[in-house]
């Protein structure tokens, strides 16, 4: 047993003697690493995007707006050149004389009184995918600052206007009750004199029932009346005469009186005549006179009196059909009228019923709307554009060079574990004094575990010299995890420097052996997460990926020096390194043992 470790230790010392022979191999060893890192660091420096031109190519009259605009996106490191077409524009693009070229719609502006407005198109050179990613989220976050101030603006503006609104139905509200008041007020108003129009109507009924009756009674009876008139105005005529022929007579006898008796002579005889005068007395003639000069006088006033109440009889005769006909007709008007006014009052009452119920209905919206918004105002204006807010938060704060270094680390180390196993087994294997391992009673397999140790020994070297440059010049704390970051490291280098070393036995050719193996770990890079995750992978690249040793090397990488992650949480991971460590051994077992049966 101490004679194979002391065997084994003469030959790696052998091994060593030969890689250190040369000042230059020894040089690269220890300048190499820090070449590395510091260039890693040089590149990854910076943080911001610089030296950016962005075009802008507007045709909307809105120049104030796109000028607020556009100066949101210019800065010390980006600068605005503007641009009368597109395809100038787009040109330039192509050179990457520009980086962005901004369209800017024909509508900008136009849409709204008091914000800007618009679409605005952002053209970019996709091909340079890096690159890409810094502008469009630069672009961004400038364009959302700027559309959140317009937004805001545009907000608080509507808010105030809610604001007056909710005043406005305020008043509104006070209003319709008012109206309430007055309509309710109106309709028992209405209702009031309905009930005196009905009470009317009721007292009027009968007078215009006595009345059609009155009217019927005297259409019936008019020929009769009529008929009655007429005989007495006929027997008027008749008695008028009667009297005009009695008063001729009552003239002729007063004046036979007057001629004969009452004249001086006669009355003087008779009264000298006792005979005569016995018989006839002159006195009482007299008075006889009196009294037929009174019964003319009667008669005459008779015959006037007569005369007038006959023109009575005749104009009442002609007057009260008419006047029975227009009380009728007035009464059945007035019936009608006041038929149509209580129809009106109760179709009133029935729209000021409606009118209340909708007003009540408005009253209940104003109500839910004046509740809804009652409580909302300009201070609330950012709440509302951004109900939930976002924020995103990374675990770590770090650098880009941070972020990156897991794959970088992981990345040298494959690259070096790779190409300097495979050159250091070519070399040994194509070297002369290659046949005399086959002379030594010394089994085969300790010249591969030297080979391999004196790899391990080299790279580890290396890789120390860049973790010590990443924690004092980058501030890249490794202390804290290191024995489990080295326990990783050799696990990972183990895995790459035995898949050099089986490249190299299984390929002989020293140009051929090393084009397969930097092939090999070309693949391996490009078939990582460096440049796609596998999450945006098909489902079964992806798998394969996530496979890659490249791949679970940096994720422990990752969360061992960021996240502090025990190598017990990392258990799926470490198994994955550890099958491919054994299917390495076993590769390169088996790549020797062929080496040695083709030599």
């Amino acid at each position: 047993m101490l004679k194979t470790i002391f065997v084994l230790l003469s030959v790696i010392l052998k091994n060593l003697k030969i890689v250190l022979r040369s000042p230059s191999s020894l040089l690269l060893l220890v300048v190499g690493p820090l070449i590395l890192i510091l260039l890693v660091g040089f590149a990854l420096g910076g943080d911001k995007v610089h030296d950016i031109n962005i075009g802008v190519v507007s045709k909307s009259p809105d120049t104030e707006n796109i000028g607020a605009i556009t100066s949101t996106l210019a800065s010390e490191e980006v600068n605005i050149i503007i641009y009368q077409k597109l395809e100038n524009c787009i040109f330039n693009l192509k050179l990457d004389n520009v980086q962005v070229c901004a369209l800017f719609s024909d509508d900008f502006k136009i849409s709204r009184k008091d914000t800007a407005a618009g679409k605005i198109t952002f053209y970019y050179d996709n091909t340079r995918y890096n690159l890409a990613a810094y502008l469009i989220e630069y672009i961004k976050s400038k364009i959302e600052i700027t559309s959140e101030q317009i937004t805001l603006e545009a907000t608080t503006n509507i808010l105030n206007n809610i604001e007056d609104a909710v005043g406005f139905m305020k008043e509104a509200r006070a209003t319709i009750d008012n109206f309430i008041e007055d309509i309710i007020k109106m309709r028992n108003d209405l209702a009031e004199a309905k009930i005196s129009l009905e009470k009317i109507k009721k007292e009027m009924d009968p007078v215009y029932e006595e009345a059609l009756v009155l009217q019927q009674a005297y259409n019936e009876n008019q020929q009769d009346i009529n008929s009655s008139v007429t005989q007495l105005h006929d027997k008027k005529e008749i008695l008028t005469t009667s009297i005009n022929v009695l008063n001729y007579q009552i003239e002729i006898v007063k004046k036979n009186l007057n001629s004969t008796f009452l004249s001086p002579k006669i009355k003087a005889i008779i009264e000298t005549t006792p005979t005569i005068s016995g018989l006839i007395d002159t006195d009482n003639m007299s008075e006889t006179f009196e009294q037929l000069e009174l019964a003319q006088k009667e008669m005459n006033d008779l015959k006037v009196l007569m005369e007038d109440y006959d023109a009575l009889v005749q104009k009442t005769n002609n007057e009260l059909g008419g006047k029975i006909n227009a009380t009728v007709t007035m009464l059945e008007e007035m019936k009608t009228f006041i038929d149509t006014s209580i129809q009106k009052t109760d179709e009133n009452i029935i729209i000021l019923n409606n009118a209340l119920i909708e007003l009540n209905q408005i009253k209940e919206k104003l109500d839910e709307n004046i509740a809804k918004f009652s409580g909302i105002d300009e201070s609330q204006a950012k709440s509302l554009i951004k109900p939930i807010n976002s924020k995103f938060e990374g675990l770590k704060d770090l650098s880009k060079l941070n972020l990156v270094f897991p794959v970088i680390l992981v990345f040298i180390i494959m690259f070096i574990s790779i190409l300097l196993s495979n050159i250091n087994v070519l070399n040994e294997i194509n070297s002369q004094s290659y046949f005399r391992n086959f002379l030594v009673p010394v089994r085969e397999y300790i010249f591969v575990i030297g080979m391999f140790i004196t790899n391990m020994i080299v790279i580890m070297f290396q890789v120390g010299i860049l973790l010590l440059m990443a924690n004092l010049k980058f501030n890249i704390e490794i202390r804290d995890v290191f024995l489990p970051l080295v326990l990783i490291i050799i696990l990972i280098t183990s895995i790459f420097t035995l898949l050099g070393m089986a490249i190299a036995y299984f390929v002989k050719n020293k140009q051929t052996s090393i084009l397969v193996g930097t092939f090999t770990a070309m693949a391996l890079f490009l078939f990582s997460d460096i440049i796609f995750p596998p999450e945006v992978m098909p489902k079964l690249a992806a798998f394969f990926a996530k496979l890659n040793p490249l791949v679970v090397g940096e994720q422990i990488i990752r969360k061992l020096i960021y996240h502090n992650i025990l190598l017990e949480h990392l258990t799926r991971e470490l198994a994955i390194l550890v099958v491919f460590l054994i299917l390495m051994i076993i590769l390169v077992a088996i790549a020797a043992k062929i080496n040695k049966e083709r030599s």
